[in-house]
């Protein structure tokens, strides 16, 4: 027995992967957590592209 690693889910799931790897106890939380960690990641102004170089 394992709980959720979505902070909003108060859920505990039976976890039944060959090497105990769940995390999340369906894939709605686990998309969750995916688009929290996205949108934490665009709000903070950070920007994945390369920085203009000036010639």
């Amino acid at each position: 027995m394992k709980a959720c690693n979505n902070r909003a889910c108060c859920t505990g799931f039976l976890d039944r992967t060959k090497n105990s790897s769940a995390l999340y106890c369906s894939t709605g939380c686990s998309s969750q957590v995916a688009s929290r960690a996205y949108r934490k990641r665009h709000s903070s102004g950070m920007s994945l592209a390369a920085p203009e170089r000036e010639a």
